[in-house]
């Protein structure tokens, strides 16, 4: 599996708001904010279980390459960890490529778009973490502190270095 390439987020938006247009979301409920990360977070501390937090795009080459092999090598640790990608895609794609993507993968279930506008930016902006690059996988205790932050842009990293360290946190 090749070492990730991130992918400016600055770049990528520009290149596929030029390239899609803007629209808006019609699936409720699937829209990441600062609010709904804070409950996944409060879920897996009741449930002592790592979370492992996949923002991807289908923009993003490496981001695509690394997915599969991610989502297999985390379903593989089991029922103590859970994992979840929120997707940068604009909305109106959700039923054309995002969709068809997650089913491919069978990745369906704890999977979202990042919210429009200012709810996106917070979520963006919160939780220790400030996305300016991706791929970015951001792993948290079942204490809910963050352990680790593979950030596109500031380091190399594949899935087997994610499923890695994740399964250090599961076997302490």
């Amino acid at each position: 599996m090749p070492r990730s390439r991130a992918i400016p987020l600055s770049s990528a938006l520009i290149l596929s708001l030029a390239l899609i247009g803007c629209g808006s979301s019609d699936m409720p409920g699937h829209d990441m904010t600062t609010a709904r990360l804070d409950h996944l977070l409060q879920q897996t501390r009741a449930n002592d279980q790592v979370l492992v937090v996949d923002l991807w795009a289908t923009w993003c080459l490496p981001c695509m390459e690394m997915f599969g092999p991610l989502h297999e090598g985390i379903e593989s640790l089991g029922d103590n960890v859970r994992l979840v990608s929120v997707s940068y895609d604009e909305p109106k794609l959700w039923d054309t490529k995002i969709k068809d993507f997650l089913e491919k993968h069978h990745a369906t279930e704890d999977a979202y778009l990042l919210a429009e506008g200012d709810a996106g930016d917070a979520f963006n902006k919160s939780f220790e973490f400030n996305v300016s690059a991706l791929p970015v996988v951001l792993i948290y205790t079942p204490d809910g502190k963050l352990a680790h932050a593979f950030r596109g842009g500031e380091e190399a990293f594949d899935a087997d270095d994610v499923v890695k360290r994740v399964r250090e946190l599961t076997t302490k």
